[in-house]
């Protein structure tokens, strides 16, 4: 992962022609957290050591570690299920794949071929917990790991201290596509992963605005299978359960929010167009 590369990958790296070669020690990934960092859930900045936060959008040619070809490239859509491994306080503040300082309290991860940056949701299949995190770097290269996560975002679906773990990696396309424009247009990872915040942290209704609703169930099962489906084309699908006067519990699956009733339309025209054709704008009041 990030910047030194042991002896025999270096010999592997100066055999290859293209400059977008990775040229970082090939991981093991599987740290045990022995060291207890007091820091993690404190609310103070991340970035308050790191003072070099350029970032850019690199998707990056073909390149060869250890015998093995990787090809990165552009994804409309990208799931995987394999290993996950963490990485931290010996890469903390090293520079990353495309530019940035690698903060290991940030919620940001390495991977072989998606675009940096891409955002992905990351689910712990042994414990069902999730994180959303944006890649920023290359790797991991050890044992067919699939992802290599920040310190605070191996600990937030719970294997820091276990150090590797079964996942599933699902890219978030639309969430991606908003992260590359601001890195395009020159803006920091710390612009990128507000953006992300505030995407997350979008996970109930919002007074005043506007969402599509895509289908109400009193299965909580029926509305999550719909969720899967609708997460392969759009980003911020939530369930929104609530109950009605005659005691009925209902989940309703929505999409949004959107500022303006006119931007939700255009999102109705494409949830519609992606099959749930009874889809319908509501205005949230809470």
């Amino acid at each position: 992962m990030i910047r030194a590369l042991a002896l025999f990958l270096a010999l592997a790296v100066c055999a290859c022609s293209s400059p977008e070669t990775v040229k970082r020690t090939a991981k093991t990934g599987d740290r045990s957290g022995k060291v207890v960092d007091r820091r993690l859930g404190v609310s103070a900045s991340p970035y308050r050591a790191l003072t070099y936060n350029v970032s850019s959008y690199k998707v990056g040619e073909p390149y060869k570690i250890a015998e093995r070809w990787y090809r990165p490239k552009e994804y409309e859509t990208f799931s995987e299920t394999g290993v996950a491994s963490w990485y931290g306080h010996k890469f903390h503040s090293r520079q990353t794949a495309n530019g940035e300082v690698f903060n290991m309290y940030a919620m940001t991860a390495a991977h072989r071929v998606l675009p940096m940056p891409s955002v992905v949701r990351v689910t712990n299949l042994e414990n069902s917990r999730s994180v959303i995190v944006r890649i920023n770097d290359r790797g991991p290269y050890a044992h067919e790991r699939i992802i290599d996560l920040s310190l605070a975002a191996a600990e937030k679906v719970g294997f820091r201290h276990k150090g590797i773990t079964r996942v599933r990696v699902e890219l978030l396309p639309e969430l991606s596509r908003k992260v590359a424009r601001i890195a395009r247009n020159g803006g920091g990872a710390r612009k990128q992963d507000q953006l992300i915040a505030e995407f997350v942290g979008g996970g109930s209704p919002r007074p005043g605005v506007y969402y599509v609703q895509a289908g109400t169930f009193r299965s909580r099962k029926n509305a999550e299978t719909m969720v899967t489906r609708l997460r392969r084309h759009f980003d911020r699908v939530m369930v929104h359960t609530s109950t009605a006067k005659n005691g009925r519990v209902l989940h309703r699956v929505r999409i949004g929010p959107e500022a303006t009733r006119r931007s939700a339309d255009a999102l109705q025209s494409r949830v519609q167009a992606r099959g749930p054709r009874d889809a319908f704008v509501v205005r949230s009041t809470g």
